[in-house]
C-alpha cells in the first residue's frame, strides 16, 4: 500500500530550515500504520488500485503505443505510394511480381492502420471509462504566509 506524508513547517522570518522527507516504512497492515516525528502526520493516500481504476500513466502508454502505430502506418503507406510509383512496365518479365509486392506492402498498412483504430479507441475507452483522473501521485507544495513567517506545506507521493 502507498501512503503519503503531510509535513507542516512554520518559518519565520530571516531563519534558514533544511528538512530532510523520507518514506515511511512499508508496512503490512493498516494496524501497523507508520509512526512518525511529532511534527509530521502520515495519512493514507487513496491510490488507484484501491479505486479498482488504472493509474494515469496506463492511459499515457496507450497514447504512446497508438501515436508509434499511427507514425509506422504513415510510413508503410507512402512506402506502398512510392513502390507502386516504381511498378515496370506492364511488359516487363517482372512486372506480376512488382505489383505482388506492392499489394504486400498496402495488406500491410491496411493491418496496420487497423491496429491503429484499435489503440486509439481501447485508449480513449481506458480513458474515459478506467482511468483514475480523481488522485495525483504527483507532489504539490504550497506556501502561505503567516503571522511570524510563511508555512511551507509539501503534501503527495513522492515514494
Amino acid at each position: 500500500p502507498r501512503s503519503s506524508v503531510q509535513k507542516t513547517l512554520t518559518l519565520g522570518p530571516g531563519l534558514e530550515y533544511n528538512e530532510l522527507l523520507t518514506p515511511p516504512p512499508q508496512t503490512r497492515s493498516p494496524a501497523e500504520a507508520p509512526q512518525m516525528a511529532a511534527a509530521t502526520t502520515a495519512s493514507p493516500q487513496s491510490d488507484s488500485s484501491e479505486s479498482g481504476k488504472l493509474p494515469r500513466w496506463a492511459f499515457y502508454s496507450g497514447v504512446a503505443v497508438t501515436g508509434a502505430l499511427v507514425a509506422v502506418t504513415i510510413w508503410s503507406g507512402v512506402d506502398t505510394l512510392n513502390a507502386k510509383d516504381g511498378l515496370p512496365s506492364r511488359r516487363d518479365p517482372g512486372y506480376a511480381a512488382a505489383v505482388d509486392d506492392v499489394h504486400g506492402s498496402a495488406r500491410r498498412t491496411d493491418w496496420l492502420l487497423g491496429g491503429s483504430f484499435a489503440a486509439a479507441a481501447a485508449t480513449a475507452i481506458v480513458g474515459i471509462w478506467d482511468t483514475d483522473w480523481n488522485h495525483s501521485s504527483a507532489p504539490r507544495v504550497g506556501l502561505a504566509p503567516g503571522k511570524t513567517g510563511a508555512q511551507l506545506r509539501i503534501q503527495g507521493g513522492f515514494w
